[in-house]
């Protein structure tokens, strides 16, 4: 017998003689594979309190948010001490109208994109070398940051 999570609620309205249907639940499917695992979690695990596979799926979920959700406030924060020390070599090396160039070009881009953009930024203003170089020092220099933390 192939176990799943079943809906658990939904909900039937009527619409302008048309039927909706609107869920606050999704079910799940899994594969027996993977539901004879979460079973055996479920025994072997009892201080979790888990009770059904779907208290399980739920935990995982919420967890695999919540590290998602983590992951991008670090990248984000990542982002902002890169473009703050990359403001500050601009500014030291060539010039204050410079940083402002430098901060009005990075200006709302997406942290997956920031790399990509402040190679490009940097590169326009010193060179392909100097800003490979410069952009090296950056990641270590926050590294280092997290680390001490």
């Amino acid at each position: 017998m192939r176990r799943s999570l079943e809906n658990i609620s939904e909900e039937t309205e009527k619409k302008g003689g048309k039927s909706t249907t609107s869920k606050k639940w999704l079910g799940v499917r899994l594969s027996r594979a993977m539901m004879a695992q979460v079973e055996e979690v479920l025994q072997k695990h009892p201080e979790y309190a888990w009770s059904t596979p779907n208290d399980f799926v739920r935990d995982a979920v919420r967890r695999l948010l919540e590290h998602v959700r983590r992951e991008e406030m670090l990248s984000r924060i990542n982002t902002e001490a890169m473009e703050k020390s990359a403001k500050k070599i601009v500014e030291d090396t060539i010039g204050e109208l410079a940083g402002k160039k430098l901060d009005e070009k990075l200006k709302d881009v997406e942290p997956n994109k920031f790399d990509e953009k402040l190679f490009e930024t940097l590169s326009e203003m010193l060179g392909q070398k100097v800003a490979k170089g410069v952009i090296e020092k950056l990641r270590e220099s926050v590294e280092e940051k997290e680390v001490k933390g």
